[in-house]
């Protein structure tokens, strides 16, 4: 596959991301001990969710939201 663009995201590896809002939107976990939430149309980070006190590394979608 072709590589579409590379985004800088973290200060630290990304372990996993899950796509929400049918897809306009990916959830990012990092080493930098946050998640980020992204739009993917225009690569703009939405917010940031801080506090944890070690990597984050992993997420999971609610039902309710599906991804």
């Amino acid at each position: 596959e072709t590589r579409l663009s590379d985004w800088v995201a973290h200060n630290n590896a990304i372990f996993d991301v899950c796509w929400i809002k049918e897809g306009s939107q990916l959830l990012t976990a990092s080493g930098d001990q946050t998640v980020k939430i992204w739009s993917v149309e225009n690569k703009k980070c939405l917010g940031v969710l801080s506090g944890h006190t070690g990597s984050v590394k992993s997420l999971s979608c609610h039902s309710s939201n599906p991804g």
